[in-house]
């Protein structure tokens, strides 16, 4: 029975009073801090202004957007980016075409929208939805 007191730091069934306790605590609140603390960057790099209509195209050049073009950049953050690169969207996918690159005009956008290509599905968008994203991404890459 002394044995036992000496290696757990007290009588048998009792805690150890080594406060493991707050040391969970501790982490638990520190590990809290930091999930804020870099879901609050994430917020504000990522956060466009949706009602901001004017975007620079890879040449440099400001473009305002139509109010099917804005649809387009929204239908285009929601389908789009997580695939593709495109600045004037915030977007930086891996996956297909970097749009800034490739700036690619409204037709060839619809064409790839209906076909599909490689990895994107064919009809990923149809009818409004894909005129206004072939819009949006030939004015915003200054392709039109």
């Amino acid at each position: 029975m002394e044995v036992e007191k000496q290696r757990s730091g007290g009588a048998p069934g009792s805690r150890s009073s080594r406060g493991g306790g707050s040391t969970v605590v501790i982490l638990a609140v520190a590990l809290l801090t930091i999930v804020a603390a870099l879901g609050i960057g994430f917020v504000i790099a990522g956060n466009a202004d949706e009602n901001d209509q004017t975007v620079t195209t890879p040449a440099g050049t400001s473009v305002t957007l139509t109010a099917a073009e804005a649809k387009g950049r929204a239908q285009f953050g929601e389908t789009c980016a997580n695939c593709h690169t495109l600045a004037a969207a915030d977007a930086v996918g891996k996956v297909g075409p970097d749009l800034d690159i490739v700036r690619p005009d409204r037709a060839l956008v619809l064409t790839m929208i209906r076909a599909g290509s490689g990895q994107m599905p064919p009809g990923l968008l149809s009818g409004t939805q894909a005129q206004d994203v072939a819009a949006f991404v030939a004015a915003a890459t200054g392709a039109k």
